[in-house]
C-alpha cells in the first residue's frame, strides 16, 4: 500500500511551527526560514582531470518576519471608557525587535554610545538561544526542532508604509548563528513574550490590579495638577481606566 493513503500518516506543513526566544514564545511571527547548510568544494586538477573534495561547512542566516498586534492600545469598554489594553506588548513586533537591538549593547542616543558584541547579542538579544519548532497535530510534540547556537542579528527592518496599500506591516530580523543542532520528540516551547521595561503603560488583570490601578492614578492626578496650574486640560485618569477601579 502507497504511504500516501495510510490514514494513520501525517506529512510536515509549513503552517504548524513556533519560534522561541530564550524561554518566549514569539507569538507575532508569521514566517521564518529553516537552518540551511553549505559546503565549499575544493577542486584540484591533475594533468586533464578535474577532482573535487569537500570544504569547510558554513551554516547560513535565516530571515524571519514578524506582523504588529499593537495597532491600537487603548479599547472601549461597555460604558464607552478607554482602558489600557493588557496584551498590546506581548504583541508588539517594533518594540520587541527595538528591545533586541538595545540588549545588544547599542544605544540610539543624540551621542555616539554603545558597541554591540556577541555576547550580548547572544546573552541579552536572544537570551542565549533561538528555536524553531515544527509541531505534530497535537500542538504539544515537537516533529521537528532546530535549535540556533550562538545566534546573533546582522539586519533588522521595520517595514515600510504605503497609501496604496492596507496589508499588515511586515517586519524582519535577519539571524546569523555559528551551528544549528536538530532534536525531535521532546514537548513544544511554551509561555509569552514578555518585553521587560515596557513601553507604554498596560493594566494587569492580576490580584494587584486594583494597587496597580491606584498607584497609577495618583501618579496621574499629580502631573495633572501641575498642568492645571498652566491651565492644560488632558485626557483623564478616568479615561483611561474607566470606572472599574
Amino acid at each position: 500500500m502507497a504511504w500516501w493513503t495510510n490514514p494513520n500518516i501525517q506529512i510536515k506543513q509549513k503552517n504548524r511551527f513556533i519560534m522561541s526566544i530564550g524561554e518566549f514564545l514569539i507569538p507575532t511571527v508569521v514566517s521564518v526560514d529553516k537552518p540551511s547548510i553549505s559546503i565549499e568544494s575544493k577542486e584540484y586538477t591533475m594533468i586533464n582531470h578535474v577532482y573535487r573534495y569537500p570544504g569547510i561547512a558554513k551554516w547560513q542566516p535565516i530571515t524571519v518576519t514578524f506582523v504588529d498586534g499593537s495597532g491600537q492600545s487603548l479599547v472601549k469598554n461597555e460604558k464607552n471608557k478607554q482602558a489600557a489594553r493588557v496584551d498590546v506588548d506581548n504583541l508588539d513586533a517594533a518594540q520587541m525587535l527595538y528591545r533586541i537591538l538595545e540588549s545588544s549593547g547599542y544605544k540610539s542616543k543624540s551621542f555616539v554610545s554603545g558597541a554591540t558584541s556577541k555576547s550580548s547579542m547572544i546573552n541579552g538579544s536572544f537570551s542565549k538561544t533561538v528555536r524553531i519548532e515544527q509541531i505534530e497535530p497535537d500542538g504539544l510534540t515537537v516533529s521537528e526542532g532546530w535549535k540556533l547556537h550562538n545566534p546573533i542579528f546582522t539586519d533588522i527592518k521595520w517595514g515600510s508604509l504605503s497609501y496604496a496599500d492596507d496589508g499588515a506591516v511586515e517586519y524582519t530580523l535577519t539571524i546569523a548563528y555559528d551551528w544549528a543542532e536538530f532534536y525531535l520528540d521532546t514537548n513544544a516551547s511554551i509561555g509569552n513574550y514578555r518585553p521587560k521595561n515596557p513601553m507604554r503603560t498596560t493594566l494587569d488583570d492580576g490580584p494587584d490590579a486594583a494597587t496597580d490601578a491606584q498607584n497609577l492614578r495618583e501618579d496621574f492626578e499629580a502631573e495633572e495638577e501641575n498642568r492645571n496650574m498652566w491651565g492644560v486640560r488632558e485626557t483623564t485618569i478616568d479615561d483611561l481606566l474607566g470606572e472599574d477601579f
